[in-house]
């Protein structure tokens, strides 16, 4: 059951990225980043559900991980969070901006998005 709801959230991860880069390549760089916030959202809770068999119910990326290196890679997410703190912030935000409030986000900090969740994708996944 859980293996089964891991492999759809790895699903819904991978359509939410292919919609980032319709919307990037339309200049819609605010939903651009929601949806790859929700990337990065459910690729940590598909590992957290692979380790834990659960995932807490928060949207906090951060939390997420940090919940996660308690099992998993603690050095690497912590070494991660770290290095990437400022565009970590940018995926909550983009997170909390479009179901709240109006945010406008560039072309580079989408550009940053997109390289975040690469490396969270090689990180829990490679």
């Amino acid at each position: 059951m859980r293996r089964n709801l891991s492999k759809k959230f790895l699903e819904r991860a991978k359509t939410f990225y292919e919609d980032a880069k319709i919307d990037f390549k339309k200049k819609n760089y605010d939903v651009a980043a929601f949806h790859l916030e929700q990337v990065a959202q459910f690729l940590i809770k598909a590992k957290l559900l692979e380790i834990f068999g659960d995932f807490p119910k928060t949207h906090d990326i951060r939390e997420l991980l940090l919940i996660l290196s308690k099992k998993f890679k603690k050095d690497e997410i912590e070494e991660f969070l770290k290095e990437n703190s400022e565009g970590i912030s940018l995926l909550i935000d983009s997170y909390i901006t479009a179901r709240y409030f109006l945010r406008d986000f560039t072309k580079n900090e989408v550009e940053k998005l997109f390289e975040i969740v690469e490396k969270l994708k090689k990180l829990l996944y490679e």
